[in-house]
């Protein structure tokens, strides 16, 4: 893809060799996705245009290979939520948070056959790649793309079943601090604290409230006690608990922002990176490549290539040999200014508009749609203003 500085120029193959020389003499930066040979081919066809790298795409591939340092550590992230459950522990009681819902007998069976697939499947790969077949003819054999593949002979055993993940009403949100309150003054009845609610001003959802007792009284161990209990701290609204962290999610906090992250996501980092000292040092090296990234600081591409090569884990070092064949190119995209966000965003919506009427629309249509810009009136706000003046008068 090439960002031109005067416009954009497009051109079918069949008038390729009438405007060749004269489009690509406006290209004054093309921004390299895949390196190897579209790099080559830019170079011959746009010698004085400026390669650069898209750095979008330099943090996707380095979330790519994070996700998979985090696949083969699966037995890790589980120890650090287990020290972060024991560390819990020694605290006031966290609020239960509901990790799965039940599922009927049908679901749950197709649950099952969905999970002995999957396992099948895993078995299926790692059989036929012990057999020296190729990745393209394992993925016709089982039925699946070569990226499942790669991420299943990555796999130290079969996926496990996931789970079902039950989203939390938000209707009871604003109430929870004074639930929680009158619960521990012991309080165990849903319906006085829905009129007390009430009575302050505040119009909540009986089902929503009774939801959220319910939870309470479950956690207590007294499912089915309506009656007052002494008062006590149980609760405190700041400990919650957390569900487990995919190795995609841990990858994401990774590259995430300090500033931006919870309280409870730093405490699990810090949990982490003290386990395992390679998980340690993988995340120091990640934020020297985000500082690069985000303050367009290319010019320590060099010395940080050469740390990973000698310190890095084998998912950053095969990052690492990726950048290097396009050194050139990607030093420039940290540390140029300049960014493919425009032409990417442009395409997005481009395929948006495709996409809304299912790919059956024509040209013209397609180029009315895309040219279309809604046009703001404001004559009824006029109309109306000089109405209310009249009024006054």
């Amino acid at each position: 893809m090439a960002q031109i500085k005067r416009g954009s120029i497009s051109f079918r193959r069949s008038d390729r060799k009438e405007v060749l020389n004269l489009s690509f003499n406006l290209v004054s930066y093309i921004f390299i996705i895949q390196g190897g040979s579209f790099a080559q081919g830019a170079k011959l066809g746009a010698p004085q245009a400026i390669q650069s790298a898209d750095r979008w795409h330099l943090g996707k591939n380095l979330l790519d290979a994070l996700e998979q340092v985090f696949l083969n550590r699966r037995e890790l992230l589980k120890q650090t939520q287990q020290l972060i459950a024991q560390s819990e522990e020694n605290t006031l009681r966290a609020l239960p948070v509901t990790v799965g819902i039940t599922l009927g007998s049908k679901q749950d069976c197709n649950s099952e056959k969905r999970q002995a697939h999957y396992v099948e499947m895993y078995q299926r790969i790692q059989g036929l790649h012990s057999k020296k077949v190729d990745i393209a003819n394992i993925a016709r054999q089982v039925g699946s793309s070569r990226r499942t593949v790669y991420r299943y002979l990555h796999m130290k055993s079969p996926p496990e079943p996931a789970v079902i993940q039950h989203i939390e009403p938000k209707a009871v949100e604003p109430y929870v601090p004074y639930l929680l309150q009158r619960w521990n003054e012991g309080c165990r009845n849903a319906e006085q604290m829905l009129r007390e609610l009430k009575e302050m001003g505040y119009s909540p959802s009986r089902s929503s409230v009774g939801r959220f007792i319910t939870r309470l009284r479950h956690d207590s161990g007294k499912a089915r006690s309506f009656k007052s209990e002494k008062t006590e701290t149980i609760y405190q609204q700041s400990v919650q608990k957390h569900r487990p962290l995919s190795p995609l999610q841990v990858a994401r906090l990774f590259l995430s922002k300090v500033e931006k992250r919870k309280e409870w996501e730093k405490q699990y980092l810090e949990k982490l990176c003290a386990i395992d000292s390679e998980v340690a040092q993988t995340y120091e090296q990640v934020q020297e490549f985000m500082v690069m990234l985000r303050q367009l600081e290319g010019n320590g591409l060099g010395e940080w290539l050469k740390k990973v090569k000698v310190l890095g884990v084998k998912e950053l070092q095969a990052f690492a040999k990726g950048l290097e064949k396009d050194y050139e190119a990607v030093k420039t995209g940290l540390s140029l200014k300049w960014n493919n966000g425009g032409s990417e965003g442009q395409i997005n919506r481009l395929k948006l508009l495709k996409r809304q009427t299912y790919g059956q629309a024509g040209f013209e249509l397609m180029r009315r749609r895309v040219l279309h810009r809604e046009v703001k009136v404001e004559r009824k706000q006029r109309k109306k203003k000089k109405a209310v003046t009249e009024k006054a008068a």
